[in-house]
């Protein structure tokens, strides 16, 4: 990945953060942590984001414990997720290898914006499903973290084109 495309705004301390990682496959797990918080800060200006009462903890939850705790624990799945050595669940998982033939209708939503999982390289997977229907749904102003854009897209398709595909089934 090159570090000095147009979307890294001219960000030299990330840029270079990111650089002394080196390549991926990346075995530190503060990698993925760096590169996670730097793709969210570089999709913000190109982005719907949502709205900031989508994220406040309920009453009762809103302390620095709390927060703590909260951190703590994501911190927690994303070492399980990534792995202390690059060997968590992630570098298991092969798209691929698990199939791209399905017997059910495939619909797949994604943001323009998304630096984390981009279009192509969504796309270059979904060209590859084999189902009875599918659609590719480019969601603009969206990047990888739902947004107004991303949840009224999902209830449309939902709506419009798993209930319609239900309702066909049923009659049959």
């Amino acid at each position: 990945m090159s570090w000095t495309g147009r979307e890294w705004g001219g960000d030299q301390d990330t840029v270079a953060a990111l650089e002394a990682f080196g390549p991926p496959p990346w075995i530190n797990p503060r990698a993925f942590g760096l590169l996670r918080r730097a793709t969210r800060k570089f999709e913000a200006p190109r982005i719907d984001p949502a709205p900031s009462d989508w994220w406040q903890p309920a009453a009762g939850y809103d302390s620095p414990s709390y927060r703590a705790d909260y951190e703590a624990g994501e911190e927690y799945s994303y070492l399980q997720f990534v792995g202390l050595t690059g060997d968590g669940i992630l570098a298991q998982l092969d798209l691929y290898k698990l199939g791209t033939r399905f017997e059910l209708p495939v619909f797949m939503l994604q943001g323009e914006e998304d630096l984390v999982t981009t279009p192509e390289i969504a796309r270059a997977w979904f060209d590859r499903v084999t189902a009875p229907r599918k659609a590719f749904v480019l969601l603009a102003r969206t990047g990888h973290d739902p947004n107004r854009t991303m949840i009224a897209a999902q209830l449309e398709i939902l709506r419009t084109r798993v209930r319609a595909e239900a309702i066909e089934s049923d009659g049959r």
